[in-house]
């Protein structure tokens, strides 16, 4: 914590890393950086879209693995009359 804080010259990444933001450099210049990072500024909205995707992949595999159920059932139902 200390170099982060107090070393100027120690190399750092930009806090939107997380989200492929490609910047590191000089702890002096971090602050200047956050506050043209497109990134960054769009952390809020990123997050968003990242949790509505995630939704949506349960709902897909629910709706898949309900599908194969039903396409079982009925295949078995084909194969008994």
């Amino acid at each position: 914590k200390h170099a982060e804080n107090f070393c100027s010259k120690l190399t750092v990444n930009c806090p939107a890393a997380d989200l492929k933001c490609p910047w590191s450099g000089p702890n002096d210049q971090l602050q200047q950086h956050i506050s043209i990072c497109a990134i960054e500024k769009m952390r809020l909205m990123v997050a968003d879209i990242i949790k509505n995707n995630h939704q949506l992949k349960e709902q897909v595999q629910k709706m898949s693995e309900q599908c194969y159920k039903d396409n079982s059932s009925y295949t078995k139902e084909l194969q008994e009359t």
